[in-house]
């Protein structure tokens, strides 16, 4: 199940070093909400939860509301349950706070809290575990780090042209931990999700390594990524909106799936959609 909830979470461990966009040409606005179906396939199909992702606009900060959360099967056993709260700032989607709460099984919570500071270098987090003593500590890098909320948002402003060429690398924080990816673009296809119909979607592969805690690690190089493999695909509709709307990522009894199955708020109408 462990393996399960780090392949959903690695979802939206999708971000770029460096992005740099104008507020009018992202790809979303505040009021967008995304509702997603969790599966896990092993001989047949059998759904497992649901997910649900809301950005508004706060000021001069979007507030991203995302939550993940087993259904009333697997919850009998094992229950699943996470809240997470990003704010970033509307222009160049700067990392600024970031607060998760998640409770697993019958015991197993977890409590991080992270604050950015000069342009997501330097960040002071606490984590706080049932099954440990509470970290708290101040922690810089020589690269913009992120939470792993906001980043869902900002790999939809990446440019597709250049990852098809050469992967883009970047960092990201889950919970105590340090871990750093890398991003490329498969190619486009078609892609039918069920309840929705048929799109135009462009391919992407996600790989990444644990560097180590944020508390004892933060200066230590980017991962060597040679030996490490892909972890997760997952399809964003191929026109303005670049809405993600499915992924799929191996674990070790059959594939976890998540496809949107309802959204509202789009800042542009998805155009990738067949007819």
């Amino acid at each position: 199940m462990k393996r399960i909830i780090t392949c959903i979470l690695t979802l939206l461990l999708l971000v770029s070093a460096a992005v740099a966009v104008n507020a009018q040409n992202y790809p979303f606005k505040g009021g967008e909400q995304l509702d997603f179906k969790l599966q896990v396939k092993a001989g047949v199909s059998i759904d497992i939860g649901s997910g649900s992702f809301r950005i508004e606009e706060e000021g001069s900060n979007y507030h991203l509301d995302m939550k993940l959360k087993s259904n009333s099967f697997v919850s009998s056993l094992y229950r699943l349950d996470h809240v997470y709260q990003s704010h970033f700032t509307r222009s160049g989607l700067v990392p600024v706070r970031f607060h998760r709460e998640a409770k697993e099984g019958s015991d197993y919570w977890v409590k991080s809290d992270y604050t950015f500071s000069n342009g997501g270098k330097k960040v002071h987090g606490k984590v706080q575990k049932s099954s440990r003593p509470a970290v708290e500590a101040d922690a810089t890098f020589s690269n913009e780090v992120r939470d792993l909320a906001s980043v869902f948002y900002v790999v939809r402003t990446l440019d597709f042209g250049k990852l098809a060429k050469t992967p883009a690398r970047y960092t990201v924080l889950m919970d105590r931990n340090i871990i750093d990816f890398e991003i490329r673009v498969v190619g486009k296809e078609v892609k039918k999700i069920s309840g929705l119909g048929k799109f135009n979607t462009v391919k992407i592969a996600l790989k990444g390594k644990s560097r180590g805690n944020f508390d004892t690690n933060a200066s230590k190089p980017f991962s060597n990524m040679s030996d490490a493999e892909d972890m997760i695909y997952f399809w964003l509709s191929d026109d303005e909106c670049r809405a993600p709307l499915y992924f799929t990522a191996p674990v070790s009894f059959g594939a976890l799936s998540g496809r949107c199955v309802s959204y509202k708020g789009l800042k542009y109408k998805l155009s990738s959609k067949i007819n």
